[in-house]
This record gives C-alpha cells, sequence and structure tokens, in this order.
C-alpha cells in the first residue's frame, strides 16, 4: 500500500496537538480532540469524526504511539506508557538533532518544504521534540507576522513555471493598488522581508517588488515569461540589500568607524568587499566597492555616533543632510 504523507500543515497541527493531549496521560473522546483543534487552528478548521479517526490510527501505526482505544468509554482514547523516541539518541545525537529541528522550523514556511510536514514531524519526534519540553539552545531571527509571507508560494510556483502573474501592487503612500502583470525571476530575503525581482511594464528597472505591499497574486499558466539572461547568483555582488540602480556606478567609499564598534565590523563585515586599510588606536578605516542605494545609506546611518562615510564627497554630502533633518526633528 502506498505511504500516506501529511497534505496540509492542519495535518500536522492536528497531530501535535491529539500528542499533546495523550501525553498527559488522561482519557479523551473525539469531541475533545474536535474542540482542541478547533481553538488551535480556528471554528473553519474543526475536523470531522473521520479526520480525526484518520489522525489517530496514524499516530498509532506510523508512529508507534502507545493508543489504547475502550469503545464503550466515553472517553475512549488514552496513552498506556510515555511515548517519546527521545531516548534512543545519546547526547550529542540528540542536541544536534534538536538544532535541525530548529533549523526545519525556520525554513518551514518556504514553498519548497511544502508537502514535507510528515517529514518535520517524524524528525521532531526523533529528537524528542514534539511532547516534551527541552531547554531551548538555538533561536533563529524570522518574523512570523510578516505579512507578505502568503505570497511566497504562488509567485515561487510562478517562476519555477516560467509563467507571468498579475500584480496587485499598493505603494505605502498611495490610495489604491496598481496591476502589473510581472515575469518573475527572483524572490530575495534581505533584512526579514521578502522581494520580487521581475521585469514589468512602467516598472522602474532594478526596484523589486516588496512582497508586503503587494495585496493580490494571480497566476496566468498561458502566458509566457519575458527571456531574462540576468546571472542573479551575480546580480546583487556589488549592493548591499535587494535595490541594483544601474544608473549608479560602483564607487570606493571610506567608511571611519571608532573603536571598539570597528571591531564589530570587521568581525561581522557590512559586504564581501571589505577590507581595512587605516588602524588607529581610536578607528578603523573601511573600504568597499559599492552602488550607492538607500539600503547602502540606512546601514551606515544605523552606526549612530559611532561611523563617518569619509568619501566619496557627494554621498558624504547626502549623508549629511540626512543627519541635519534627524537633529531637526529631535528640536537640536
Amino acid at each position: 500500500m502506498k505511504k500516506k504523507t501529511l497534505s496540509t500543515r492542519n495535518q500536522l497541527e492536528r497531530l501535535i496537538t491529539i500528542h499533546e493531549m495523550l501525553s498527559k496521560r488522561l482519557a479523551y473522546s473525539l469531541d475533545d480532540f474536535a474542540r482542541a483543534c478547533e481553538y488551535k487552528l480556528g471554528p473553519e478548521n474543526r475536523p470531522s469524526t473521520r479526520t480525526l479517526y484518520g489522525d489517530l490510527e496514524r499516530l498509532r501505526h506510523e508512529f508507534g504511539a502507545p493508543l489504547a482505544r475502550k469503545n464503550r468509554n466515553p472517553k475512549p482514547y488514552w496513552y498506556t506508557a510515555d511515548f517519546s523516541l527521545y531516548n534512543v539518541l545519546n547526547k550529542e545525537d540528540a542536541a544536534l538533532a534538536n538544532e535541525a529541528v530548529a533549523l526545519l522550523k525556520q525554513v518551514s514556511h518556504l514553498p519548497q518544504f511544502a508537502g514535507m510536514e510528515d517529514v518535520f514531524l517524524k524528525f521532531e519526534q526523533r529528537a524528542g521534540e514534539v511532547g516534551k519540553a527541552e531547554k531551548l539552545v538555538v533561536q533563529y531571527e524570522q518574523n512570523v507576522e510578516y505579512v507578505g509571507l502568503k505570497w511566497l508560494k504562488p509567485l515561487y510556483d510562478a517562476i519555477r513555471a516560467g509563467c507571468c502573474v498579475l500584480i496587485d501592487y499598493q505603494d505605502f503612500t498611495a490610495d489604491l493598488p496598481t496591476r502589473y502583470e510581472v515575469s518573475p525571476y527572483l524572490l530575495r530575503e534581505y533584512n526579514n522581508r521578502w522581494f520580487l525581482l521581475g521585469w514589468a511594464e512602467n516598472w522602474f528597472v532594478g526596484r523589486p517588488f516588496p512582497l508586503d505591499r503587494i495585496n493580490d497574486v494571480k497566476a496566468l499558466p498561458n502566458l509566457r515569461c519575458r527571456p531574462d539572461k540576468t546571472d542573479w547568483s551575480a546580480e546583487f555582488a556589488d549592493v548591499v540589500g535587494v535595490t541594483r540602480i544601474a544608473e549608479n556606478p560602483v564607487e570606493t567609499l571610506v567608511l571611519r568607524v571608532l573603536l571598539p564598534r570597528a571591531r564589530y565590523v570587521e568581525t561581522k563585515p557590512l559586504h564581501s568587499s571589505q577590507q581595512v586599510i587605516a588602524r588607529t588606536d581610536t578607528y578603523l578605516d573601511f573600504t568597499y566597492q559599492l552602488r550607492w542605494n538607500n539600503e547602502l545609506m540606512a546601514q551606515i546611518l544605523g552606526f549612530g555616533p559611532d561611523a563617518e562615510l569619509v568619501s566619496p564627497e557627494n554621498r558624504r554630502m547626502a549623508l549629511a543632510q540626512k543627519v541635519q533633518q534627524l537633529a531637526r526633528r529631535y528640536d537640536v
């Protein structure tokens, strides 16, 4: 018989919910499970009796849960023993597995991992994550409330299929959205936000579509993408962030950073082109080969009084104007 897979994230959440209840070594009815799942997943996702039967059978037969059932009991389901595969792993293996689980959770929302919910669940069980509280030893930065995440899968699918999409895009300053017919080429993450790179008529060349400003996406499977010869692996080699303005040439920038902040910049480079050209008792001078954009400006301003752009002069003046505007904001 062909092995079943977890077809939806809801199924994964139901199994975890049911397992966590049974792990308390109490008895439950199907209605208890249904209400718990409804509370966790919402009224529209309350599971049917047939669905719950399937979930319980899967826990018993595929995951080896010690699930007992007594038909005439008003609460006929319970675990007859503690259920965890954690003890089969030695300490070192368990630590590595838990770190891997944390990483899997970090990327589980990405479209290329759709349909692998059963793999995640089994791996979590083997690492002792489901139904067993472990000390947190690895934590990744993740913005789970980012509204653009829901567009990742349809855009990813369109890029893989090579078809165009209709995008309703609304800038934060616009009262109404504008519709664009887009040839999508690349999804890129920067600073916990996602961006779509592609081509659209009446759109700015090199400017990405931030996913959090998209109101709707509709695939056009019968309309092929405009040919794209961009080497995306090299496209952002000379920029910070996601905006590559071709009209802005690659420039040599000299950034002076005061100690001890300079040590952080040295160990976590602002860009791969970073080089140290001067060391003193009070500061380090770094050089970069970059195209100017707003993301780079924001990074430099983010250093506050610890950094100063020495050259080129026109970029230095642009930053000075921003600093003056900020000072006026604080009535300085």
